[in-house]
């Protein structure tokens, strides 16, 4: 036996009084402590303790401030389609699929008894695929590899929306109109996730400042001027390239030169770019 039945007797009847009795005796001990004073304050319902009512208290405001900080249905200023919960405003998609989902849904049905039960080839073991686009894809995950390899989700620090939200306060801007921005800390076109330099194409960039431009002529300025020569440029208009460098170098020179002279320049700079090791 265990439990402090260890020892007392091995009479299997002697035992079974001694648990049958063991409500009797708790009650006579119970008295005798009332009698010599020695009990302890009764204790109330648990539902009545101090720290169960503040817990409940805790739990029902907790309940309240996320019902608080929820949207209205019946009375919110945005047209479309607007999560309870998160708030956020239902894009074109995910619109368009939530008002027809139920049409998309009979006509994907259709389609699977045609082709998986009466078909020529039935399996009903196919999964039914909808694609619906719902709230679930405008909070998903943004992965990024970052230049370790490591696959590191991306997200936005809580300082961040706590700065937008004081200056969308103060400026009395509004918040719909600030989170159509992009919320990176460094910008996209020329930063990655991490703040390093993107690896681009010059030539696009330039193509893209060409397109941009109507008309290249430019009247000359009067007085002192600065003329900026690409000698890249320059060198591509060549037709005859030299046998040498030197001759090569010479003749560029050359060509800048008669250019600055019969344009009367006091000054010639020529700039090159320096790839050092």
């Amino acid at each position: 036996m265990k439990g402090g039945l260890g020892g007392i007797t091995l009479n299997k009847g002697a035992v079974h009084r001694w648990i049958m009795g063991q409500a009797e005796r708790s009650a006579i001990t119970r008295q005798c402590e009332a009698m010599a004073s020695v009990t302890d304050i009764k204790r109330s319902r648990k539902d009545l303790d101090k720290k169960r009512i503040a817990a409940d208290q805790k739990a029902a405001t907790n309940v309240i401030q996320t019902v608080q900080t929820m949207i209205n249905p019946f009375d919110n200023e945005y047209q479309g389609l607007v999560h309870l919960a998160s708030g956020s405003v239902a894009t074109v998609s995910v619109t368009s699929d939530m008002k027809t989902m139920l049409e998309k849904g009979e006509c994907t049905a259709v389609e699977f008894m045609e082709s998986n039960i009466v078909g020529e080839e039935p399996g009903i073991y196919t999964k039914i695929k909808t694609q619906l686009q719902t709230f679930s894809l405008i909070g998903k995950k943004v992965n990024n590899k970052c230049k370790k390899g490591e696959i590191v989700a991306l997200k936005n620090s809580k300082a961040l929306f706590a700065k937008m939200l004081l200056i969308a306060k103060s400026r009395n801007l509004e918040m719909e109109e600030v989170l159509t921005y992009s919320l990176r800390p460094y910008p996209h076109p020329l930063a990655t996730n991490e703040g390093d330099l993107v690896k681009t194409v010059k030539a696009k960039l330039l193509k893209m400042i060409e397109d941009e431009i109507q008309d290249g002529s430019v009247d000359l300025p009067v007085g002192d001027k600065a003329y900026i020569f690409d000698a890249m440029a320059i060198i591509q208009t060549l037709t005859v390239l030299p046998e040498t460098f030197g001759e090569h170098a010479m003749d560029l020179l050359a060509k800048i030169v008669n250019t600055a002279v019969s344009l009367n320049f006091s000054r010639v700079d020529f700039v090159c770019d320096r790839y050092p090791e």
